[in-house]
């Protein structure tokens, strides 16, 4: 009895140790072929995180602020025909857009004005720049490039016209107190002018009477 228990034991340690180095084969080779296939996916994740440009596209300045004139430009020697601009805000919505052709070496250029209140978020604003190739069946060429953007609400200028204004209403309160006062001058005039007439009236009747006849002598008995 004893021979057979021990040959069992033996025979039940082989084949666990088997059974060991059959699964570490299985978890090497699981990990030879898992771990390429990581790193792959690892440098596919980092290509997808930064945007890959077809063609060089730049703004003449990272940041604008408020009405600002904002110039695309770029190159691309492939391009046979025109290129589209769009320019988006940080809520994904076009504020902008320009179609312009391309040079014979390739380059291009767009100029856009930044106004109040299309232009009315402030951030990082995103251009998107395609050069369409004729017959060409696929995702055109296309780059991209971006901004800093901080709006600005003009102020309102409605009331310069009351500033001046002494009595706060603006050009016709200001009238007001001149027409009265020419009407009050004319009124005066009237007056001192009929006034010297009556005086004058007055004067004649005592200077154009007849003189006084003398009276008769007596005559002597």
């Amino acid at each position: 009895m004893r021979p057979s228990s021990s040959f069992h034991t033996a025979s039940t340690r082989l084949a666990m140790s088997g059974r060991m180095i059959v699964c570490l084969l299985l978890v090497s080779g699981t990990a030879v072929m898992v771990l390429p296939n990581l790193a792959v996916v690892r440098g596919a994740t980092v290509t997808t995180s930064t945007t890959t440009n077809a063609f060089p596209v730049s703004t003449d300045t990272p940041s604008y602020v408020g009405n600002a004139t904002i110039v695309v430009s770029g190159v691309d020697a492939s391009a046979n025909g025109g290129i589209s601009i769009v320019i988006a805000n940080p809520k994904n919505n076009a504020v902008a857009s320009q179609n312009v052709g391309v040079a014979q070496n390739g380059s291009f250029s767009a100029t856009f004005l930044a106004r109040w209140p299309v232009w009315n978020e402030s951030g990082v604003y995103r251009v998107t720049v395609v050069a369409p190739i004729a017959d060409f069946v696929g995702t055109p060429p296309t780059s991209y490039t971006s901004f800093n953007y901080t709006a600005v609400q003009p102020t309102s200028t409605g009331t310069s016209s009351t500033a001046t204004s002494p009595n706060g209403a603006g050009d016709n309160g200001s009238s007001i107190p001149s027409i009265l006062g020419v009407v009050g001058v004319i009124v005066v005039a009237v007056a001192l002018v009929g006034f010297m007439l009556r005086s004058r009236g007055r004067r004649k009747p005592g200077t154009g009477a007849a003189p006084a006849k003398p009276a008769p002598k007596a005559q002597s008995p």
